[in-house]
């Protein structure tokens, strides 16, 4: 089961407080994963049945400052929140795809993009995402 904490305070546009510190076991390498409530659907258009749910997150965070029972949050860089992208897909950086001409009232959204970056408010949950640089689960 994945460890759960919740957001007590939004302290700037980078940082936040969970409550959870030293005596929830987190250490100084954890990352965080912000759990977007609002699934996303993969939906027949035709029928209008939901033939897939998706699990997103808004956002991955890492551990600023551990207290004893709460612990400091902040955002990572852009660099290295796309890190995994751009390592499972490098070819696809270098070749120029042919788009398409989009219905302009049709919505794009990647569905299947791990982060949604919707708004965060106190009271999200918060998972333990990884605890190691050197884990493979990022």
């Amino acid at each position: 089961m994945e460890k759960e904490f919740i957001i007590s305070n939004i302290l700037s546009k980078t940082d936040i407080l969970i409550i959870g510190g030293y005596d929830c076991g987190i250490k100084q390498d954890d990352y965080f994963d912000i759990v977007d409530p609002n699934y996303s659907y993969i939906i027949n258009p035709e029928t209008n049945e939901k033939i897939m749910s998706i699990r997103r997150f808004k956002y991955r965070m890492k551990i600023q400052q551990i207290f004893q029972k709460t612990s400091r949050l902040t955002t990572l860089t852009k660099a290295s929140s796309h890190r995994e992208y751009i390592t499972t897909s490098p070819n696809s950086l270098h070749k120029k795809k042919e788009t398409l001409n989009i219905n302009s009232d049709s919505k794009i959204e990647d569905i299947f993009a791990k982060y949604s970056y919707s708004p965060v408010s106190v009271g999200d949950t918060v998972l333990l995402a990884r605890s190691s640089l050197r884990s493979n689960n990022f």
